[in-house]
């Protein structure tokens, strides 16, 4: 009796992977997207405003991806240099820095920037701008090296299922 317990603790816990995860869904006028539910959105943020402007946490807030909606097109080059410069004279050093052009299911122009978060921690932030005629978005996140792996997963969740509303 008790293996049969055992072998079905087992089967039960084996069950209980990341594809059984919560997922949470934001949308507005805007944009929409899904999530883990184990991230929050910080809507106690200061900027926080659900139709352009808003951060999704990790659950011990060591990790983030934040969005700005913006209601016209931009420069992307421009305002990703713009971007990249702000990080490597504020918040990164000894970065390097990695160009991509695809987020997601959108083309733009981005940057991976690697390298030590404020004189603490080794880390990154990955930034991606995609424009259109009628809107854009920056899109950003932070992680640290060692969680990397920790919240690929809701990161490619989150890339993958954002979508710009016209």
């Amino acid at each position: 009796m008790n293996k049969l317990l055992i072998i079905f603790y087992i089967i039960l816990l084996a069950s209980c992977n990341s594809s059984s995860r919560i997922v949470k869904d934001l949308s507005s006028k805007n944009y929409s997207l899904k999530y883990y539910g184990d991230w929050y959105v910080d809507s106690l943020e200061s900027d926080f405003d659900k139709e352009h402007s808003f951060t999704i946490n990790s659950q011990e807030a060591d990790a983030f991806i934040s969005f700005d909606i913006i209601d016209y097109p931009v420069k992307e080059v421009e305002l990703l240099k713009a971007k990249i410069d702000q990080h490597l004279n504020q918040t990164i050093t000894n970065a390097t820095v990695t160009s991509f052009d695809t987020w997601g299911k959108y083309k733009g122009k981005g940057a991976r920037i690697k390298g030590n978060i404020m004189g603490l921690m080794e880390g990154q932030f990955i930034i991606f701008i995609h424009s259109e005629a009628n809107h854009s978005f920056v899109m950003m996140s932070q992680i640290l090296d060692n969680d990397e792996q920790k919240y690929k997963a809701n990161l490619n969740l989150i890339a993958d299922q954002f979508q710009l509303k016209n």
